[in-house]
């Protein structure tokens, strides 16, 4: 067995059988479907069934609801492939995206390969920036992981050799967990291809837990973002603009979502945490010669004037 193709499953009814036949309808076929039913409460479970009765490649794990790191972790327990990938049960992929990278493997004996994304928002198609190019070192393949939005540290753009999940899991119970564990993936890895072909067509759900009103697990966008950070201060100090540029986004991007849900106890506290992180990081920052000048007045306005920020942001933005 070749790939391993692990999908988290949770009341995702709707978009399941979708999700499940992008996989079963690749050109390439040497896989297994490793279905992670994580305690649904819809029709989820028998979709699952439904599926793995007609096709002998897919396997189901049910388990207790425990979020989707735990889900993605049951599944490296149970895989038979030599690589290993992920999806998310509300998003799909391109048909030809397995056997382009089997074409690569055979060429370039690489241990990982990054595809492409289209970024489907009210059903309007956005294609993320990527590259065309194998990849060789650990530091320079961490560095298209930053340079490039199309790349980044998402779990499900990306086929594993195994062997870098060696001792590895997702943190349970947070959000963006995908960030410290492609990094810790990304640390391991010898030789990568990644390619601007895009593969992974992703949902962006507006009434995800990502995109609702803020809560405090949100900030996990920023405290993934700080300990990566720190990693990389330690351990690629070359990769540090990079890393503070990532870490400047998440402040912008929580604060926005603070400042745009209803003022109460959560947004009150967490706006002086942003604030007392910014200030902490400050003068690294302003230092970066990769801070533009405008995410540098918009910090400015997050830590002094919420509303305007807020304002100015979903102006610019157009959010």
């Amino acid at each position: 067995m070749l790939l391993s193709v692990i999908m988290p499953v949770y009341n995702v009814e709707k978009t399941l059988s979708r999700a499940i036949e992008s996989i079963l309808n690749q050109s390439f076929s040497n896989l297994e479907l490793i279905l992670v039913n994580d305690g649904s409460t819809d029709s989820s479970k028998e979709i699952c069934e439904d599926f793995a009765l007609k096709d002998k490649r897919i396997s189901i794990i049910n388990k207790k609801n425990g979020g989707l790191s735990s889900a993605r972790n049951e599944g490296l327990k149970n895989t038979k492939g030599d690589f290993i990938t992920f999806i998310d049960s509300d998003d799909y992929l391109e048909l030809n995206t397995y056997q382009l990278f089997y074409e690569k493997l055979v060429q370039e004996k690489i241990d990982l390969y990054v595809f492409n994304v289209c970024r489907i928002r009210n059903n309007k198609e956005e294609i993320l920036n990527s590259i065309e190019k194998k990849v060789e070192g650990s530091e320079e393949i961490l560095k298209t992981f930053f340079m490039y939005k199309g790349i980044d540290f998402y779990a499900w753009n990306k086929i594993y050799k195994k062997e870098l999940f060696d001792g590895l899991i997702y943190p349970e119970n947070t959000l963006y967990e995908d960030i410290v564990t492609s990094y810790n993936i990304g640390k391991r890895a010898n030789k990568a291809y990644v390619t601007d072909k895009v593969g992974y067509y992703y949902i962006d759900n507006p009434e995800s837990i990502v995109n609702s009103q803020f809560n405090p697990k949100q900030y996990d966008n920023v405290s993934q973002r700080e300990i990566l950070l720190k990693s990389i201060l330690k351990e690629y100090p070359n990769l540090s603009m990079y890393a503070l540029d990532k870490l400047l986004d998440g402040f912008l991007s929580t604060g926005y979502k603070i400042g745009s849900s209803i003022k109460n106890e959560n947004t009150t506290k967490y706006l002086k945490l942003t604030r007392k992180d910014i200030s902490e990081n400050k003068k690294l920052m302003k230092k970066n010669p990769l801070t533009s000048k405008a995410k540098l007045v918009a910090l400015k306005l997050l830590e002094t004037n919420i509303s305007v920020y807020t304002f100015l942001y979903r102006k610019v933005l157009k959010k």
